[in-house]
């Protein structure tokens, strides 16, 4: 009975503008570790910088919103134990941010908003070398992590369609990865939402 009530409201629900459901796609502007040297050994990051997933947004009373998002990014880095030896590790992650949203002021066409909220990561899908030990730099140690979100974009309304610019910046609260985790993490994105 429940499931019959959700499938015949929520058509209604987002037509009168209380959700907006889309998708987001961007790059992040930093990797999720960093290119450092530790007793000798390289770590290199080599990530391909792209990220994409999708959005629900639920409007609120007086300018706020609520947003969820599930955003997927790969992570990849290398380890050079010298100049002809190295190991590449590689994993996937779903970063999944809830956040409430203001927009700054009153304008017709396109309306800045901030944001603030928390996003917990998971890490899955990790290939890495059979020889890295879990205490030794570039080891994941961690595969579920938090960290708090802030951001700001511009709500741009075309026909059909609201096309969202924004910045992201995620503060992660503890590593991911052996010694070599970039705690500080910013992204651009794009949403588009119906």
């Amino acid at each position: 009975m429940r499931s019959l009530l959700v499938a015949l409201f929520l058509p209604a629900a987002c037509s009168a503008g209380l959700f907006s459901i889309g998708a987001i796609v961007g790059t992040p502007l930093t990797d999720a570790t960093e290119t450092t040297t530790i007793n000798g050994i390289n770590y290199l990051k080599n990530s391909d910088l792209y990220t994409f997933g999708p959005t629900l947004q639920m409007n609120l009373p007086a300018g706020f919103r609520v947003e969820a998002d599930a955003l997927y990014r790969p992570i990849a880095y290398q380890i050079a134990t010298s100049a002809t030896s190295s190991n590449n590790v590689s994993a996937s992650q779903f970063r999944f941010p809830i956040m409430l949203q203001h927009h700054l002021g009153k304008f017709p066409i396109v309306k800045p908003y901030a944001e603030g909220g928390l996003a917990f990561d998971h890490i899955y899908n990790i290939t890495q070398a059979a020889n890295l030990l879990p205490s030794q730099p570039g080891a994941i140690v961690k595969t579920t992590n938090a960290g708090l979100v802030l951001g700001f974009g511009l709500d741009v309304k075309v026909p059909f369609v609201r096309i969202s610019p924004e910045f992201r910046y995620t503060r992660q609260f503890s590593d991911s990865f052996q010694g070599i985790s970039e705690l500080n993490q910013a992204e651009f994105l794009v949403g588009f939402r119906f």
